[in-house]
């Protein structure tokens, strides 16, 4: 465990295509000059030896480099410097040998296999390539200490490419090389993802094949499975960080000394492009919330290589959220089985396997409830001498904590004062009484629960005096848990406390007020809620939840020393100044590699079998919704800007009603129409008879465009029965829809958001970048417009939409006690199950699918299965008179 020194950040002379380190590129947060003399100072302070890191560490001149490393040779007997190698020279090998510097070179492979550390054409990467290998070539020679930091893609890592990879390695630890670490690929990108992120499975035969190497080459050493096997073998006092439990607001692992001196965090941990200070404590809770947390929620219960893995790296976590375990959990999971088949080979005892086991996993969440990180190998020495123990440390809640990281040592000097008057200031006016109203309901760890934040995100509209996101800061202005958003006996006791607080402190009146007026963004996930705000961000314990539920205020003030990042709450740039520049767009149509639709790398692996249908527990909206956010990155940005001008919302609010675009999409048939109609809201109360679908249209929908027939403005149901709907992928989340015949508004509302959810999945209405494989000059009859066909994309857009109508169909048929409506709703459910009956056979007969398309399309056609048997019930019961 050491530090990193950056004296000039993350700033590169190369535009690696993955780097983790560009979301703070993308937001402009890259240091432009640097302190010598404070960085000294900061090491003086700081007992552990350092490692030269960036960005690119040799941009810095070598003149401050050599007082950099006569200072480490002083301290600590040599040095250490991370570097991509291509600005290596005669000077820098000299300076390697007098102040005994060890070189970590960053490389894919030889050649074009390097071509994702990006050098802005084909040309110069390779160049640069060639000067990196020279560079490896002349230390060796040397005889100084090289290792190799590999990181592992579709660019170097598919079995067409693991020979060269093999061949080079092997040449390499001939010349002397004697370690190289090995990385799966870390992807804040969705694009990026989408060109170069390899799947489980190939990530497992490369490791295996790497795995086989070693035992080939035995001088050469591959961290991974040295780690691995030591963690398997209890001995974790000398393993990786990323098998030990790391807080990604303090990272023990790695402290960084930026430019100017100010201490930070492990580059990881930056997903908004912010470049957080470390909290005053660490803290372990992510490791007692996933140790709790089934695995299909993202958590780690019952695995049994938990003390070994422990999640993985927070900066690898499912969905970018550090409180979920690794996205590459499946890969860990299917190396650590080969090596303990290893060990048992070899007469040794996994602890995975040992008895033990659930002993040492109790001591070691006593210690992370305590604030400890212990080793495991000291764990299991205290638990084998402790002859007594043999229960297991079970926790039935999360422990109570509450822990600020500040986007800026200049933030926390202006901010934390401000804070801690705030509070005193509103401790000295004593309690308020809590209205009737806000008493029901009991006491909850976090008040933001009281208001039950649905699961995926939603904007919160409400009073900034009753806003509760900062309450478990004390940043509130009542004490109690307010009833609701909208509660007027809660809004009139704080306005008075505002009066009083001004009487008391003015000043502190008035930053309370612009706190509370910040943009904020409050999540919670297995029982860790996580508030950002643009100085600062503190987790504290919460309610449990499966899934991330999340409320955002845009906000209308802004504070002193507010960080600039790459999404909300933070102010980001008009465009990602690395990820949409051209110079990164040419090397991502550059990379080698079928092309695949963006998918988050930081998201787990899709259960395609639960995206069938909609789900009771709400699985499947929560992964639309992540992938929708990711395909289209200004799908928030939009839903914010449609609730705030909307004058009628629906759902609870989470839906606005307004009119999208100049005209009408499907003019001049149709135009705008009635915001304002009761037709939606009976469609609405049609809908909810079908919860799961009710439950999920205001997740992935966020603006209803009413429009009526221009022919025949006024007609209404059931003078003018049917609907019409459109949507767009280009729009996604707005539906364009008539309201004269609520049952049929409620058909389209289904169906249009059908259409929406294959949009997310890459499921285009003539293409697909995934799941569906036919080609697009091969037409098939489809169920709904059967005058031409039609590509097999068409056709399985228009069955799994028009299922979501039948499904819906047989819902609102058995709610329904009035009897012409329930002749109207029989007779769309009989056209229905005729047209998707057809339908179904000709996708069963003709589907050609990728690998996940097989499960999916599999779990569609049993759910289709169960609809129409039954449509089939409930219309043989409405013959006979139902």
């Amino acid at each position: 465990m050491g530090i990193e020194v950056r004296p000039l950040g993350v700033r590169c002379n190369i535009g690696c295509q993955y780097c983790y380190q560009n979301p703070q590129r993308d937001a402009g947060n890259v240091a432009r000059r640097y302190d010598v003399p404070a960085i000294l100072r900061a090491l003086e302070a700081d007992p552990r030896p350092f490692s030269l890191f960036g960005g690119e560490a040799l941009m810095v001149p070598l003149a401050d480099l050599e007082r950099l490393w006569a200072f480490g040779l002083g301290r600590h007997g040599g040095n250490t410097v991370q570097t991509n190698g291509t600005l290596i020279g005669e000077d820098h090998v000299a300076a390697f040998k007098r102040y005994k510097v060890r070189v970590g070179v960053s490389i894919d492979g030889p050649g074009e296999l390097n071509d994702a550390r990006w050098a802005g054409t084909p040309a110069r990467t390779r160049e640069l390539t060639q000067r990196t290998e020279a560079a490896i070539a002349r230390l060796l020679a040397e005889g100084l200490p090289v290792s190799l930091i590999v990181t592992l893609h579709r660019g170097n890592a598919t079995a067409d490419k693991l020979p060269r990879m093999h061949a080079w390695l092997t040449d390499l630890a001939a010349r002397g090389l004697r370690a190289a670490r090995l990385h799966t690929l870390e992807v804040d990108d969705p694009a990026v993802g989408a060109r170069y992120a390899l799947d489980a499975d190939e990530n497992v035969a490369a490791l295996r094949s790497f795995a086989a190497l070693e035992r080939q080459v035995p001088a050469l050493k591959l961290d991974v499975f040295t780690d691995m096997r030591q963690m398997l073998r209890g001995r974790d006092a000398r393993a990786g960080c990323v098998f030990r439990a790391c807080d990604s607001y303090t990272t023990a692992a790695v402290t960084g000394i930026e430019g100017d001196g100010h201490s930070s965090n492990c580059g990881r941990t930056n997903k908004d492009g912010v470049d957080f200070t470390k909290a005053d404590r660490a803290g372990y809770e992510r490791y007692v919330a996933l140790h709790r947390t089934p695995q299909r929620d993202g958590g780690c219960k019952d695995c049994r290589f938990f003390l070994m893995c422990k999640g993985h790296c927070p900066g690898t976590a499912i969905a970018g959220d550090w409180r979920n375990r690794s996205e590459h959990c499946d890969v860990h999971k299917r190396l650590f089985v080969d090596l303990e088949h290893e060990l048992r080979a070899a007469g040794e005892l996994p602890l995975s396997l040992h008895p033990l086991r659930p002993r040492v996993e109790a001591a070691m969440l006593a210690a992370w409830t305590r604030g400890d990180n212990p080793t495991v190998e000291s764990a299991l020495r205290a638990v084998m001498a402790e002859k007594t123990c043999s229960e297991e440390h079970v926790l039935k809640d999360m422990p109570r904590f509450v822990r600020v990281s500040w986007v800026s040592d200049a933030a926390r000097r202006i901010w934390e004062p401000r804070l801690e008057r705030v509070r005193r200031a509103l401790q000295e006016l004593g309690p308020v009484e809590a209205p009737q109203c806000c008493v029901e309901g009991g006491p909850l760890r976090d008040p933001v629960w009281r208001w039950r934040p649905p699961a995926g995100e939603t904007v919160l509209t409400c009073a900034p005096l009753l806003s509760p996101l900062l309450a478990r800061l004390g940043v509130r202005v009542l004490d109690h848990a307010v009833c609701s958003p909208t509660c007027a006996a809660s809004l009139a006791a704080a306005e008075e406390r505002v009066v009083a607080l001004r009487l008391r402190d003015a000043e502190a009146a008035e930053w309370l007020l612009a706190m509370l007026s910040w943009p904020t963004r409050w999540s919670a996930l297995h029982g860790i809620a996580e508030v950002k705000t643009p100085v600062f961000k503190l987790c504290h314990d919460s309610e449990d939840s499966p899934g991330c539920h999340a409320f955002v205020r845009a906000g209308d003030g802004w504070p002193e020393a507010g960080a600039q990042g790459t999404r909300p709450p933070f102010r980001a740039p008009a465009r990602r100044l690395v990820s949409d520049a051209p110079r990164h767009l040419r090397g991502l149509a550059h990379a080698e590699g079928r092309a695949r639709l963006p998918v988050l790398a930081s998201a787990p692996a899709i259960a395609w079998d639960r995206l069938a249908a909609p789900q009771d527990d709400g699985h499947d909206a929560a992964v639309i919704v992540r992938l929708a956010a990711a395909r289209f990155p200004q799908l928030d940005a939009a839903r914010a800007e449609a609730l705030a001008a909307a004058e009628v919302r629906v759902c609870d609010g989470r839906v606005a009603v307004r009119h999208v675009g100049e005209r009408c999409p499907r003019a001049p048939d149709y135009e705008h129409g009635p915001l304002a109609d009761p037709g939606l809201e009976q469609a609405l109360r049609l809908l909810a008879r079908w919860p799961a679908a009710a439950r999920q249209l205001p997740q992935i929908v966020h603006t209803i465009s009413p429009m009526r027939a221009a022919a025949r403005p006024t007609a209404r149901w059931p003078e003018l029965r049917g609907s019409a709907s459109t949507s767009q992928s280009s729009q996604f989340g707005v539906l364009w829809v008539t309201t004269h015949d609520p049952a049929a508004t409620a058909q389209a509302l289904v169906h249009e958001m059908a259409h929406n959810k294959l949009f997310a999945l890459g499921l285009e209405l003539e293409s697909s970048a995934r799941l569906i494989k036919n080609p697009l000059d091969r037409l098939y009859v489809s169920p709904i417009r059967t005058d031409r066909k039609r590509p097999m994309s068409a056709v399985f857009h228009a069955q799994y939409s028009f299922m979501h109508v039948t499904a819906l169909d047989v819902a609102m048929l058995a709610g329904e006690t009035d009897r012409d409506m329930r002749d109207y709703l029989a007779g769309l459910l009989r056209r229905n199950v005729e047209r998707m009956e057809a339908g179904r056979r000709e996708i069963a007969e003709h589907v050609e699918t990728d690998a996940d398309g097989a499960v999916f399309v599999a779990a569609f056609l049993d759910w289709t299965a169960q609809v129409l048997e039954a449509g089939h019930r409930a219309l043989a019961e409405h013959g006979r008179g139902g």
